[in-house]
């Protein structure tokens, strides 16, 4: 036999995989957002020393 539910309750999610959303909604935020300033600074491509260049013809 079936057990009969109410479709008005609400059934609660076990906590690990309210934990799991929580931190899968916290790592799209983390994506999501601009980089800081000083981030920003020391993502930004610097030139190579002439020293590491090979020599071109």
């Amino acid at each position: 036999m079936k057990k009969r539910t109410n479709p008005q309750q609400i059934i609660k999610p076990h906590h690990w995989q309210w934990k799991l959303h929580y931190q899968l909604a916290k790592f799209a935020n983390e994506l999501d957002r601009l980089p800081d300033a000083a981030q920003a600074i020391r993502a930004r491509p610097r030139s190579v020393p002439a020293d590491l260049l090979p020599m071109v013809f």
